[in-house]
């Protein structure tokens, strides 16, 4: 496309939101319509399914909801009142009464005897096996419990004269019953009476309230003398639920189980919006790599690559972009921003001289550093001895404090250059450990010609990676260190051994001096950056820190160990292959 002769330039951008919208009209919308139909399918089947687990609970619960009467009953024609086995029954009330209906025995409460059982309580009759029966009241408000109750009224066997009255205990049958259905999570199950009061529920407080169970959609169903499955909003806990009413064909009474729908769907929900979620960043990404990546960005890049690389370019010139690369507004600026670059480049081949020249500055710097450090420590020795040799005269120590605090500045200066001068990179390489310390040992004997050495290395090739000069300049700040706690006589010993236990892929190095030691109070302090335990003016602390941290950077690590009549012992542990770390330092 051309506008007024010039190609017409369209971002990424605009390219992605092109592709992404056909992307989404064209395979997107059948897969919405196919993924929708899916869900309803198995959330209509999930429904069907709950529906069908809710009528078998049901069937089971009046079976044991009649299997408990029948026991209820037995224990009844006994026609005692047991109070230590009231707790274990499924009534935690019972009375006797006359066939006058006049009450004998009460343990609800002792002003009972004597009184007049209500003749309002309407009673059904169940027959047992055997030729026996016993009836069961409505559901009934009991104001000496303060409870809607069910009673179960049979006749004593060995007093025929007489009725035992049981009111039967909500909680006992609610758990009695939920506890033999191990798969009732997420369910309720309860009983009604005819009226739509509850017999029993999951909430004892809510049992109260008869009035939330006769609004609840099964209670009305139940009512209106109908069974079979409903779904509805709970008058109790106003949630979605699926539930199954079916009817005592002994009591009339009405059993009820629901479960939750909200809980039921919410697996199938999810993993149906993940699905599309996957199917569609799937194919987005499949097409807009396949068409953007490839007709847009990796042939125009290739044909850039292969005019770059190519052996009649002069490497200084500037790149041309091919048409395919003008089009792109972002691959356009590629081109300009690594024209810039080649100037670049240009000047900093110029600036090379100039970097050869400061390079150059930088070695005799360092050599200047180094000559500079002993005559600034010898002033500052010399006034710091001045200064505690005359401490009464306060003009001299003003004038000292500047000498020393102005040596201190200048050492301080040539430090930062020295610093400023190691920044060079250094390679590792492989060496022999033991070469290395007997090359360093030459260096130090021509200064300490009193001092013995002993070394043990191990008779197998003792190799190592490691940074020559400094793991050089390391060692000898080890043995100077040890020559100077000998005072210049004594004995060194180096051992080389590989490290036991679960660290056989390391070098333990162990050097020992016949000094004085250190002090314990010292040993957690002594790697510190300008920590001594020399006299002032004879270190500066720094020779065991840049052990330290040599060692460190090597992947290693040094201790010292203090035994008695027995010197110094420092112990470094070296890896045997190459560090973890970067090559470069």
């Amino acid at each position: 496309m051309q506008t007024k002769g010039r190609q017409r330039q369209v971002s990424l951008r605009q390219m992605l939101a092109f592709w992404l919208g056909v992307m989404i009209i064209l395979p997107v919308l059948p897969l919405a319509i196919f993924s929708w139909q899916g869900y309803r399918t198995e959330t209509q089947q999930l429904e069907d399914q709950l529906q069908e687990t809710n009528r078998q609970f049901t069937v089971l619960a009046t079976a044991l909801l009649n299997s408990t009467l029948q026991e209820v009953a037995r224990y009844l024609e006994n026609g005692e009142l047991k109070r230590d086995q009231i707790s274990e029954s499924p009534f935690d009330y019972s009375e006797l009464v006359s066939s006058n209906g006049k009450i004998v025995e009460s343990n609800i409460s002792p002003q009972r005897i004597g009184k007049w059982m209500s003749d309002g309580l309407h009673w059904t009759t169940i027959r047992r096996p055997g030729g026996h029966s016993f009836d069961v009241s409505e559901v009934t408000y009991i104001p000496q419990i303060g409870e809607r109750r069910v009673l179960v009224r049979a006749r004593v066997l060995t007093q025929p004269e007489r009725y035992h009255i049981g009111y039967l205990d909500p909680i006992y049958l609610h758990n009695h019953l939920t506890s033999r259905f191990d798969s009732l999570i997420n369910r309720h199950i309860y009983a009604v009476g005819r009226s739509g009061f509850p017999i029993f529920y999951s909430q004892p407080e809510l049992a109260n309230q008869p009035e939330l169970f006769v609004q609840n959609k099964p209670v009305m169903l139940f009512m209106e003398g109908k069974a079979g499955p409903v779904k509805y909003i709970s008058s109790i806990s106003n949630r979605a639920r699926i539930g199954y009413v079916s009817e005592m064909s002994e009591t009339g009474w009405g059993i009820v189980v629901s479960a939750d729908i909200v809980d039921s769907m919410i697996n199938i929900r999810d993993r149906f919006v993940w699905l599309v979620f996957a199917v569609l960043l799937t194919g987005a990404i499949a097409l807009l790599t396949f068409f953007l990546f490839s007709y847009r960005l990796v042939f125009p890049l290739s044909e850039l690559t292969r005019d770059i690389r190519s052996r009649d370019r002069n490497l200084y010139s500037p790149v041309v972009p091919p048409a395919s690369i003008r089009r792109i507004r972002e691959l356009s600026q590629l081109v300009e921003d690594l024209n810039v670059y080649i100037d670049h480049c240009i000047a900093a081949e110029k600036k090379t001289i100039q970097a050869e020249k400061l390079t150059t500055l930088g070695e005799l710097t360092t050599g200047l550093a180094h000559e500079l450090g002993t005559p600034l420590n010898v002033m500052r020795g010399s006034a710091q001895l001045v200064k505690r040799k005359y401490p009464d005269d306060q003009a001299s120590q003003r004038t000292l404090d500047r000498i020393i605090n102005q040596t201190e500045r200048i050492t301080d200066l040539i430090r930062s250059l020295l610093d400023i001068a190691r920044l060079e990179q250094v390679r590792c390489e492989r060496l022999d450990l033991s070469k290395l310390f007997v090359r360093t040992w030459e260096t130090v004997s021509v200064m300490y010609p009193m001092v013995h050495h002993e070394f043990h290395f191990p008779e197998s090739d003792v190799t190592i990676f490691v940074r020559r000069r400094a793991m050089e300049h390391a060692l000898l700040n080890l043995f100077i260190n040890a020559c100077q706690a000998m005072n210049g006589e004594g004995n060194i010993t180096v051992r080389i051994m590989s490290a036991e236990n679960n660290n056989v892929d390391k070098w333990v190095i162990a050097i020992e001096d016949t000094g004085p030691g250190i002090d314990s109070q010292h040993i957690e302090h002594i790697f510190k950056p300008f920590y001594s335990t020399k006299n002032a003016g004879q270190g500066s602390g720094l020779g065991l820190a840049l052990v330290e941290r040599v060692i460190r950077e090597h992947d290693g690590n040094i201790t010292l160990k203090i035994e008695a009549d027995r010197g110094a012992i420092f112990k470094i542990m070296l890896p045997m292959g190459e560090m973890d770390s970067t090559e470069e330092m």
